[in-house]
């Protein structure tokens, strides 16, 4: 082999198809990859792709199986050959051995000086450049340039115009404020133009494509009132936030990994100051050792303020030294107390609010018999996902298949917490014996009986907060010219502004959830005061726009704390292309379609296609769904998320900062002493082009006027787009 291994190994990418015309193709488009042949390799693709175009679909249609297989190693090759063209164009670089294909993974993170820095993000947005032009080669988005271009002019700054204005006023020359950009929201009235579509034609403007997620979806237009035709200068989108995020998780309160931690935190406390002084300095030992691997561990600076919280004191250090023994263990014991009290709470919740109908039980005998119930419950589950399965392998879904979905899900869901309230139930004889803080300590010990029933009612405690009180800043940045006037800082500050969360409580409040309406039978409205905001650098070697931005204490000290780094999984560096393909692959290997995106058959149905059809060939889906692109994770806690939190009545949007304090704030730090450098800038800025001519080959391409190209230019970055999946 002549690849060098960077900080992953070379990936084996076997090739199982025996079709020698197959095999070939695969082979050479390999061939020329490993020669940096791209046009090359994605001819060879894209014929493939032609074929089975032409012969799958009418295949599958008419149910001829056998004709699906024969023109299964075709499929398998076409697939095969766009997955290394999409890894390609991700960054990876191929060789071959012996007729053997291997993948090496790109290495952003090893970056020593900023010379180094600058290619590791030049790297990154080159890696991206295809799946942006693949989201932008769609018939919609012409539709949006056709109908937005010509007006959109009015709503972009001059460049010439800025610099005058702030050489004149310097930071007040600039006036933002917020503004909803829903479909609802309906017209702008300087251009006419649909407020949603001004959002998503100037989204487009960041080298990282943007998908529409399930969940909620608050777009705002940051606006210039003091420019004329107050012109856009920043987006944020506040949107769910992805379930399984551990570094976020963790920086919560809401993992098993934090529970042990405050478990033994809390001992240490009641030992005294020489048990908590080792105790801090072994977790912190731990989170250095951990920085730059995939190891998850709880981070000092996040968990130090959360335990002085929990056991109702200021300062740690002091509190210990200066509070007696007896006293110690008390308040130790009353927060852990507090925690095991708010955890079983939430349990017994959880189970309530999910509908016993039709099930082969009832709450009182859950409450009562839990391990019996649990049991049968499962087996219930079982039969009817089964059931479920048949129906769809054979074609006989019909009106009634979500209504199984969720019989489905209640009885899995409920054997599951029943199972959970039947071991927390058992932490009772040691806290009543020995003490909360003895039964937490047991509880959480390793490979203690109760610990998974804890860890369970901390995931219904998460998804219940994250469902409507924490919501993912999935876009957030300047639009130019304001990227030269730190706009990006703008945007991320404004999105911790109260009028935000306002917002956000004003369009949610109220709302019944309907999933969580379905499973309990009945409507189900939820809170939506924003407790936390989260989201994820596009780089992760740095992130000038949420890197040291706190607010003062006179605006409430909110700001954006790093929290660790995610380790690159996901399908961001795959196109929808090879999704559509494998799994069609899938679905005709089993007869049915068995992925789809409803409720109930689990999180990412793209996630999921991607990793059936990849195991499907053969490939390390696991491998090969780590694409590298490793994020930077920020938190900003307006009210602590952790089992046993101070429960008072804070609410970010009526007591948190305004968007005209932040603003002005904003000028004052990061605008004014930055002045002659930002007027500079701008003078020698020119106006942005527009979509059209920036992504004219993809656009015709839609038209059918041009035919397919691989693109491997990168396109200019503008601040932070939004996380990885």
């Amino acid at each position: 082999m002549t690849l060098r291994h960077g900080r992953r190994a070379p990936v084996l990418l076997p090739i199982l198809v025996t079709l020698r015309s197959a095999r070939r193709a695969m082979l050479d488009a390999a061939a020329a990859l490993r020669d940096d042949d791209a046009p090359r390799a994605d001819a060879i693709a894209s014929a493939l792709f032609a074929q089975v175009d032409r012969e799958l679909s009418s295949l599958v249609s008419s149910g001829d199986t056998l004709g699906v297989s024969l023109c299964a190693p075709v499929a398998a090759a076409a697939a095969y050959t766009r997955l290394l063209v999409d890894l390609y164009t991700a960054g990876w670089r191929m060789d071959l051995d012996a007729s053997q294909v291997y993948a090496l993974p790109p290495s952003l993170d090893d970056v020593h000086d900023q010379a180094e820095l600058l290619a590791s993000k030049a790297a990154v947005r080159g890696s991206m450049v295809a799946r942006v032009r693949e989201s932008v080669a769609s018939a919609s988005t012409a539709r949006l340039v056709d109908d937005v271009e010509p007006k959109i002019g009015a709503l972009m700054a001059d460049p010439k115009q800025l610099a005058a204005a702030i050489d004149a006023h310097g930071a007040a020359a600039i006036q933002p404020y917020l503004q909803l950009a829903r479909r609802a929201d309906g017209d702008d009235e300087h251009t006419g133009l649909p407020l949603y579509s001004i959002f998503r034609y100037l989204r487009f403007w960041w080298s990282f494509p943007y998908r529409d997620t399930p969940g909620r979806s608050l777009p705002f237009l940051i606006r210039d009132a003091g420019q004329p035709g107050h012109p856009v200068c920043g987006l944020i989108n506040l949107a769910s936030p992805v379930l399984r995020m551990a570094q976020r998780d963790d920086a919560l309160g809401l993992t098993s990994r934090w529970l042990r931690e405050c478990a033994s935190g809390l001992h240490a406390y009641s030992e005294g100051e020489d048990a908590l002084r080792s105790f801090l300095a072994d977790l912190g030992r731990r989170a250095e050792d951990a920085a730059g691997t995939d190891e998850h561990v709880v981070q000092l600076r996040t968990f130090t303020p959360q335990l002085a919280q929990l056991l109702d004191v200021r300062d740690l250090t002091r509190a210990v030294r200066r509070e007696p023994a007896d006293e110690r263990v008390t308040r130790a014991d009353a927060a852990a107390e507090r925690v095991l009290t708010s955890l079983e709470a939430e349990l017994l919740a959880a189970i309530q609010g999910i509908s016993f109908a039709g099930l082969e039980a009832t709450l009182d005998e859950a409450l009562r018999e839990p391990v019996a119930v649990s049991e049968r419950l499962l087996a219930q589950g079982e039969t009817a996902a089964q059931a479920w399965r048949d129906g769809r392998t054979n074609g006989a879904a019909d009106g009634n298949d979500g209504d199984r979905l969720f019989f489905k899900k209640r009885a899995n869901q409920l054997s599951k917490l029943v199972s959970a309230w039947s071991g927390v139930q058992s932490v009772h004889a040691v806290r009543d014996a020995e003490g909360a803080l003895a039964a937490l300590v047991a509880a959480t010990a390793p490979g203690a009986e109760a610990m998974p029933a804890l860890a369970d009612a901390l995931t219904a405690r998460k998804v219940r907060l994250l469902a409507t009180q924490v919501a993912d800043v999935s876009v957030c940045g300047a639009v130019p010219p304001y990227n030269e006037v730190l706009g990006g800082k703008l945007a991320a500050s404004l999105a911790l502004s109260r009028d935000a969360a306002a917002a956000y409580h004003a369009t949610y409040e109220g709302t019944a959830s309907e999933i969580q309406s379905k499973m309990a039978g009945e409507e189900v409205r939820r809170p939506a005061d924003l407790l936390a905001l989260t989201t994820t650098s596009f780089y992760s070697v740095g992130s000038a726009q949420y890197n040291r931005l706190r607010f003062p204490t006179d605006l409430g000290g909110s700001r954006w704390e790093k929290v660790g780094a995610t380790a690159g999984h996901g399908t961001l560096h795959l196109s929808e292309a090879l999704v559509a393909l494998v799994a069609r692959l899938v679905d005709a290997a089993r007869g049915g379609k068995l992925i789809s995106a409803r409720f109930g058959e689990g999180p990412s149905e793209r996630l999921r296609k991607l990793r059936d059809g990849l195991n499907a060939l053969g490939l390390p889906s696991n491998e090969l769904l780590r694409h590298g692109f490793s994020r930077i994770v920020y938190v900003s806690v307006h009210h602590e998320l952790f089992p046993g939190a101070p429960n008072d009545d804070y609410a970010h949007y009526t007591q948190g900062p305004g968007a005209t304090d932040v603003t002005q704030w904003w000028g004052e730090r990061w605008c004014e002493p930055r002045r002659e450098r930002i007027v500079a800038a701008l003078r020698a800025s020119s106006p942005p082009q527009l979509l059209s001519e920036r992504f004219a080959e993809e656009l015709a391409r839609v038209s059918g006027d041009a035919p397919p190209t691989l693109v491997d230019e990168a396109l200019p970055m503008n601040d932070e787009p939004d996380p990885e999946e």
